[in-house]
């Protein structure tokens, strides 16, 4: 070969190359700054979540003596990555790490396949930075992050077919878009997707027949992660408790919110996720238009984004509760659709008007992303963990229950239980102690619903049957959220439980606007709170 044509090839072959290397140092960034504030105190989902993991691996299963209304993937996750880094904070947001870094991987992947390489280091970029923003609650690994990685790998495999029709890439794309579900039920929302898509391709494509393979087989490897999932609870015993919390009790949830309350909290999320990032979003929305204008889409590739971008919306939506931690799933959306502005400005023919678009390019994806990596500079590097919890969670007891948990464990056995009234489950977790109730927050006590009284009843009766060796009253709003019209029935039911089982007071935790107050043992002797927040510890008296 001779040197002309080996030089042409190695300057072919640069660009690319260049574009993987930025990847490397974008992956690189986001695990200098998840390692910097990877001990940020587990908020309450991730309390649930690291407990139930824990229990896993003590092989006690989902909703056996602890239940919620969530499929149990997430738990298994946890368990997962507990069991490779150890029971503790730190391991529990080293998976999160992992996690994030392969979603901002098959991001590239896909945007890179579906349109070129400026768009997909600009999406995955995107990405990075809001996947880890504060706003988002990116610092915490709730289950939507599982959800997403399940579902970019799901729609990385069926990408694939759009060249080569390999029927292992339907069952791969269908058993990955399979997973999202068992993570969260919203990511059935993503399965969806694909067997519309494909339901679409079946009708448009010349071949009836080979699309309906396609799409059956696409629909069998879907099936397949909730058969497992359904196999593996009828054979550990909780199916009927599975059903109840994770069907039943979990569409009543959904119906909950009225329209109005759903509004006020879309607009309050949009306003938290959009605070130092509405350069990008709006770049991101203008994506709509110009993929329509785009040079190199193809009209298959033209439906799949647009598809994509109405399901990942659609996949926040469900119960209207609109937390900003919801639309994680929808962040892959923004990034591709910010690659494509970024693209089509980078590909448009130079005009006689006009011939800087490259540049204007470059400086549609650097202004924005240095401008918001700006308002988060303090948060990605100067604030400890625990200011962190603070910033954010403001009244949630979450750096509170660091140390009211080593208290409870540096004054227990391992066999001694927890009753926890407030939704604090991470509690258990640090504590290293069985909930004497399998309910782990009180939340679904207080709402206005059909079950309400039982729930409170069953509770109370678990408590009563255990009689635990600590029993936690949190005196803490975001613990609870009761309304004038919440039942009653647990409220009353704690005093008399108290004193009829001579619990004694052991500890008050006063949440105290400059700084949280601590008093244990004997210094709780005529220590009134100062706060309206606080909680308040008793031991089973001897």
């Amino acid at each position: 070969m001779s040197s002309k044509n080996t030089n042409a090839k190695q300057a072919s072959n640069n660009p690319d190359k260049i574009y993987w290397i930025l990847l490397g140092i974008l992956l690189f960034i986001v695990a200098i700054i998840r390692l910097r504030i990877i001990n940020v105190p587990l908020e309450r989902d991730e309390g649930e979540y690291a407990y139930m993991g824990k229990l896993i691996l003590k092989g006690i299963f989902p909703y056996d003596i602890a239940y919620n209304m969530k499929f149990p993937g997430t738990y298994y996750m946890y368990a997962f990555f507990m069991m490779i880094f150890g029971q503790t904070i730190t391991g529990i947001h080293l998976g999160l790490l992992i996690i994030n870094l392969i979603s901002i991987f098959f991001i590239f992947l896909i945007v890179k396949k579906l349109v070129d390489n400026i768009a997909a280091i600009s999406a995955s970029a995107v990405y990075a930075i809001l996947s880890v923003s504060s706003g988002i609650l990116g610092f915490a690994a709730h289950a939507t992050h599982f959800v997403v990685v399940c579902a970019l790998a799901g729609f990385w495999f069926l990408i694939k077919t759009f060249d080569n029709e390999n029927r292992k890439n339907f069952l791969l794309s269908g058993i990955m878009l399979g997973f999202a579900p068992i993570m969260k039920q919203q990511g059935i929302i993503l399965s969806f997707f694909g067997f519309v898509f494909l339901a679409i391709q079946l009708l448009t494509n010349g071949s009836f027949k080979k699309g309906l393979v396609n799409l059956l087989i696409f629909t069998g490897g879907g099936l397949i992660p909730l058969l497992l999932m359904l196999i593996s609870i009828l054979i550990t015993g909780t199916f009927h408790k599975f059903w109840f919390w994770a069907v039943d009790y979990a569409m009543k949830y959904e119906n909950l919110v009225s329209f109005d309350d759903a509004i006020q909290m879309f607009k309050d999320s949009i306003g938290l996720i959009t605070d130092g990032f509405l350069l990008i979003w709006i770049i991101a929305l203008a994506g709509l238009f110009f993929m329509f204008k785009h040079p190199v889409l193809n009209i298959k590739t033209k439906t799949f984004l647009l598809m994509l971008f109405i399901f990942l919306f659609l996949s926040v939506c469900p119960g209207l509760y609109f937390r900003t931690h919801y639309f994680i799933v929808f962040l892959p959306a923004i990034a591709v659709f910010f690659g494509i502005t970024i693209s089509y400005f980078h590909q448009k023919k130079i005009s006689a008007k006009f011939k800087y678009w490259k540049q204007l390019s470059f400086i549609l994806l650097i202004i924005p992303l240095l401008y918001s990596f700006s308002i988060q500079y303090n948060y990605f590097f100067k604030l400890q963990p625990s200011e962190i919890s603070k910033m954010v969670y403001v009244e949630n007891p979450f750096v509170e229950s660091l140390n009211i948990a080593r208290y409870i464990k540096n004054n227990s056995v391992e066999n001694d239980k927890i009753a926890i009234l407030g939704s604090e489950p991470e509690v258990c977790f640090y504590a290293d102690r069985i909930s004497a109730s399998g309910y782990l927050y009180t939340y679904s006590l207080m709402e206005n619903q059909a079950n309400s009284l039982i729930m409170q009843k069953e509770m109370a009766k678990e408590i009563e049957t255990a009689l635990p060796k600590y029993f936690l009253l949190y005196h803490v709003k975001t613990s609870w959220f009761a309304h004038t019209d919440s039942e009653q029935f647990i409220l009353n039911w704690i005093k008399p439980f108290l004193q009829n089982n001579k619990y004694q007071l052991k500890g008050i935790v006063d949440m105290c606007p400059e700084g949280t107050v601590y008093k244990w043992d004997e210094e709780v002797r005529g220590y009134r709170p100062v706060s309206s927040n606080y909680i308040v510890i008793y031991t089973l008296g001897n």
